[in-house]
């Protein structure tokens, strides 16, 4: 039983999908089953045929085979899907397949240059200040010292990781954490802003109703039943990226050790090794540090000018001074590298290292205490021993960090508190961590994946060679199409988008393993697109800008300077002849360039339907799957085709690339496109933004993403989205595409 309830809209007004009310502005949706009551719910079979989809699905989904030994029975079943961009009808069937079909692969009609259509242009769902970040590193470690940490070891210690989702506050705590090892004495978090091969983690969540507890109680009694849980639909949460994230740290700068005292634990005392033999080390350390200290001293005095005429009392004090300086250079050069010293050497004694570990205490006096125990299960990776000298990133030597923290403007009269934002924001986040969705049950990771190596990432991504007027012209061309396509989209409740996110959240409903980013990168479409229209129609458009210009030049100098041409303006003869002039030229010239004008004044007639009637234009009213031979256009949205020369690139390319990308995921060879992945973290359902192994450089740059990924050998199933237009042409390619599945280089081709 659905309970959808909102305020002036009665319950039965409601047009309800699936867990779902379409009724706009409608907040509450409410389910009486929880939804671990909902995911243990008996499943159908999937569906494996034609005539075992539903009635309303079948006009728009057409089902091909490809044969592939890794899948269950030989053969891999495709169903592809044709939908419009502006239907909520559709956004609905691309659920009702994916719920029905439960493919291991989804692909969407989007390619890596359009991701952003995944986000919800008007409602982003965002976790709070959380990023999502490829390259991490520190700047400021001594590379070159063997006794230093390397660079991977103290990321270890962090919560910033490679791939991961990190909040600010975390990134915060790092800086604390990196300050705890007690080896440096400032650091500090800089962050990159993302480039071109940056792209966002989606987590799966429980859809945000904008409604609390109460709310959601009352509607429930009103109801007449007790609220348990929400409905189980999935929403995706944006997780935006950053270009990379740096610690900038200092060595820390501590006291000169005077003495040192070696202690073995209880611990070590099978080890085969004498205190003895410990305090021997530790002493010819001391003692080295010290002659160094010295020969140091004395290379400053020798470097210092003499004979100046200063007095014996000036000289006094300026010799204290210099002490004092010398005293500090040596905090910095010597005594921290004394402790490094230490930790390896006397480790070093040890048959065993790495499993020894050297704690110092009274690091604050110079007195120093050190203890050399075994290594505990409950040991990070990286133990300095200078832990107990800076315990919560505080201590001596230590510039702690401290978070900014700064009030917020409500209005121009009116602050609120830094303290009271912060309680907020840690509220929000805590109703946010309460949506997290885990994987399906039973689901596990099939997807073989890495990630990039800090070398490997690249923040790069291959771009087509400039052509500023095909660029231009193609941008100006589709740019105004696809606001008035959007104009139509909004009156039937739809964003842009709207589709592919429907195509993603059912993915993580029913465990899809990848949702493959199949079309053609938009840079080469759009170049393509100009190409075609200029050799179709270049010379049209040209004369009739000729004849445009002729009239209006015509018309200026039309008047002569005389007497009569005089008299006429008067009488305003003349500028009635000149508005013939310009008024027969235009007329003419638009007849030239009617057919490219033409497709924007229908879709302009498109966008001026209401929500009916752009479902009604838009429904599929034959099977997809018969009439090959014909071509299904959509009155309205697919107005562009009628452009001359727009088939070729927008249509017909498109099909053979999209339908070779399909081909290669159903028989488990490169799609060589980017996909989507599906991974956990931390308990969370997530989608990484991964690039085939080895992938054609244009479709998929190597870098780009957080790795790659390689294709399922043995999908069962793998579900196609695409716009109507396309069904037909891909089905009519199928056999082709086979064979030349995931060969893309000749569609890539821009001119």
């Amino acid at each position: 039983m659905l309970l959808s309830r909102s305020v002036g809209t009665p319950v039965t007004a409601h047009r309800t999908a699936p867990g779902k009310c379409r009724q706009r502005g409608c907040l509450l949706r409410l389910h009486i089953a929880s939804p671990d009551k909902v995911a243990s719910t008996p499943a159908a079979a999937p569906v494996t045929s034609w005539q075992q989809l539903p009635t309303d699905l079948r006009n728009a989904t057409a089902v091909l085979e490809a044969p592939n030994p890794a899948a269950p029975g030989g053969v891999t079943r495709v169903f592809v899907l044709g939908v419009s961009h502006v239907s909520q009808v559709s956004c609905d069937q691309i659920k009702q397949l994916v719920r029905a079909v439960r493919p291991e692969v989804v692909m969407v009609e989007l390619c890596k240059d359009r991701i952003g259509l995944l986000v919800d242009p008007v409602n982003p769902d965002r976790r709070l200040e959380t990023w999502h970040c490829r390259k991490v590193s520190l700047d400021g470690v001594p590379a070159d010292d063997p006794l230093w940490p390397q660079e991977g070891q103290l990321l270890e210690l962090i919560a910033s990781r490679i791939g991961a989702a990190v909040s600010t506050q975390e990134i915060e705590l790092d800086c604390a954490r990196l300050l705890a090892t007690g080896l440096f004495g400032k650091a500090r978090p800089a962050a990159m802003t993302a480039g071109r091969g940056e792209a966002p983690l989606f987590g799966a969540v429980k859809p945000d109703t904008g409604d609390d507890e109460q709310q959601q109680a009352e509607a429930a009694a009103d109801a007449g039943v007790g609220v348990v849980g929400y409905s189980g639909d999935v929403a995706l949460q944006l997780v935006p990226p950053l270009g990379s994230l740096k610690f900038l740290v200092e060595p820390r700068k501590l006291p000169l050790v005077s003495s040192i005292e070696i202690r073995l634990d209880s611990s070590m005392k099978d080890a085969g090794v004498e205190p003895a033999q410990l305090q021997g080390i530790a002493s010819g350390l001391l003692d080295n540090a010290a002659a160094e200290a010295k020969a140091k001293a004395a290379a400053a005095a020798a470097a210092s000018p003499a004979g100046d005429g200063k007095t014996e009392g000036d000289k006094d004090k300026e010799g204290e001074e210099k002490e004092a300086e010398k005293d500090e250079a040596a905090d910095a050069d010597s005594s921290l590298k004394l402790y490094l010293q230490l930790r390896a050497q006397l480790a070093a004694a040890f048959p065993a290292p790495g499993q020894v570990v050297v704690a110092f205490g009274g690091v604050e006096s110079g007195r120093v205490e050190v203890l050399v125990r075994a290594r505990r299960a409950a040991d990070p990776a990286y133990v300095s021993g200078l832990e107990a000298s800076a315990e919560g990133g505080e201590g001596l030597g230590i510039d702690s960090f401290k978070p900014q923290r700064t009030s917020v403007q409500l209005s121009p009269g009116m602050l609120l508190p830094a303290e009271a934002a912060e309680r907020l924001a840690a509220a929000r986040a805590a109703r946010q961590a309460e949506r997290v969705l885990p994987p399906p049950a039973g689901w596990e990771r099939r997807t073989q994946f890495r990630l990039w190596s800090q070398d490997e990432v690249s923040t790069a991504d291959a771009q087509l060679p400039a052509n500023p007027v095909a660029d231009t012209f193609a941008r100006l061309m589709t740019g105004l199409y696809s606001r008035l396509q959007a104009a139509a989209g909004d009156a039937a409740g739809i964003t842009s988008g709207a589709a592919w996110r429907a195509a993603l959240e059912a993915a993580c409903e029913v465990g899809s393993q990848q949702v493959l980013l199949g079309d053609r990168p938009s840079d080469v479409t759009q170049r393509r697109l100009a190409v075609g229209i200029s050799a179709a129609s270049g010379g049209r458009l040209a004369a009739s800008l000729g004849l445009l210009l002729a009239g209006v030049v015509s018309a200026a100098t039309h008047a002569l300077p005389d007497v009569e041409a005089a008299a006429a303006a008067l009488t305003g003869a003349a500028a009635a002849g000149d508005a013939g002039i310009v008024l027969g030229s235009a007329a003419a010239a638009l007849a030239l360039a009617w057919p490219v004008l033409a497709p924007f004044a229908e879709v302009w007639q498109f966008s001026r339907l209401s929500g009916e009637e752009v479902e009604a234009a838009v429904a599929i009213k034959e099977p997809l799957q018969e009439r090959l031979d014909q071509r299904f256009f959509v009155w309205g949205e697919d107005a562009l085709l009628k452009w001359p020369g727009a088939v070729t690139p927008l249509i017909e390319e498109r099909d053979a690339f999209m339908a070779r990308v399909v081909a290669a995921a159903a028989q488990g060879s490169n799609p060589n496109v980017p996909a989507y992945v599906a991974d956990q973290d931390n308990g969370q359902l997530i989608w990484r933004y991964m690039v085939p192994e080895g992938a054609t450089a244009s479709s998929a740059p190597s870098g780009a993403g957080d790795g790659p990924y390689v294709p399922l050998a043995g999908p069962a199933a793998v579900v196609s989205v695409v716009g109507s237009a396309h069904v037909r042409g891909m089905v009519q390619m199928w056999q082709d595409s086979l064979a030349a599945a995931g060969q893309l280089d000749d569609l890539l081709k821009a001119e």
